[in-house]
């Protein structure tokens, strides 16, 4: 049952880091030279795209160690 609470708070953490960093990105981007709907959709798209590809290579990386594939080397 301790996980339970620590991963309920490791997701509030989460999601107040997330929400700080959307004000953050809001409160910078609200002066007089404002970002359109365009840039933001470009900017999800490469957030999603990047975090994406460090997924995909950190779970390379694990297959990697536990498939034991790197262990022989000749």
């Amino acid at each position: 049952m301790r996980w339970l609470a620590a991963f309920i708070a490791f997701n509030f953490g989460l999601c107040a880091l997330l929400l700080a960093v959307l004000w953050a990105t809001t409160d910078l981007f609200s002066g007089h030279d404002v970002m359109s709907i365009h840039g933001w959709i470009a900017m999800g798209l490469g957030v999603v795209f990047t975090s994406g590809l460090g997924v995909g290579l950190m779970g390379l990386v694990f297959y990697s160690h536990r498939s034991h594939a790197d262990d022989n080397v000749r």
